[in-house]
């Protein structure tokens, strides 16, 4: 744990922010889709959810379905 940031991109104005995940090499920009807004993303202390604020509340991710079982070795793999 602690080799993947989650961050946001804020992109111009009118379209849709975006939720990325990144090795802290830099290398591997892995980019979550089809979120309407997206802010404040935080992982959970066990590093198996993403949590942020939506467009009408408070959402959680599981890692696991977004890119396998183990992301530090599966992302960009």
């Amino acid at each position: 744990m602690g080799n993947v940031i989650v961050y946001v991109n804020w992109p111009s104005e009118g379209t849709r922010t975006t939720l990325h995940l990144i090795r802290a090499d830099g290398k591997c920009d892995f980019q979550i889709s089809n979120l309407e807004y997206v802010a404040s993303p935080a992982w959970s202390p066990d590093g198996k959810e993403i949590g942020y604020v939506g467009p009408d509340g408070i959402y959680s991710l599981e890692v696991e379905q977004l890119a396998g079982r183990d992301i530090y070795s599966n992302l960009c793999s």
